[in-house]
């Protein structure tokens, strides 16, 4: 099993809110990912959450935004904070809709998610389970 240092364990960057941004989360997240050699599965979800939650936050919040990404022993917890208040609806499935359905796929990718309000804005939190991996402290 590869073992991943606690230095390694944690991303933190902040972004403008354009689409340009939305690509640079994906590559700031396939980078740290590969670094900590995340199960390619297990990737590839969190890939998806990270850049839903990215999208949300250019389309929606139109503040800087920064995403966080924190590897545990048994999981990889994403978070994306800005600074709207306003808050991250689950829409209901409807598989008519061209737009919406971005809450359901971080629902249904992540074993939980949740968000919180700060100040004026919020941090959305979605946690991936992880295959067993060695992580040393």
């Amino acid at each position: 099993m590869p073992t991943v240092m606690m230095e390694e364990r944690r991303m933190r960057q902040r972004y403008r809110p354009d689409r340009e941004s939305c690509v640079q989360v994906r590559r700031d997240m396939r980078a740290f990912l590969d670094r900590c050699q995340v199960d390619a599965d297990a990737a590839a979800d969190a890939l998806l959450i990270a850049n839903e939650l990215a999208c949300n936050a250019v389309d929606h919040a139109h503040t800087p935004f920064s995403l966080t990404a924190t590897l545990t022993p048994g999981s990889l917890r994403i978070e994306l904070t800005d600074g709207s208040a306003e808050e991250p609806r689950l829409q209901p499935h409807d598989t008519a809709a061209v737009r919406g359905r971005g809450l359901q796929m971080v629902a249904h990718l992540s074993s939980r998610w949740s968000f919180r309000r700060h100040g004026g804005g919020k941090t959305v939190v979605a946690d991936v389970v992880l295959p067993a991996m060695n992580v040393s402290a």
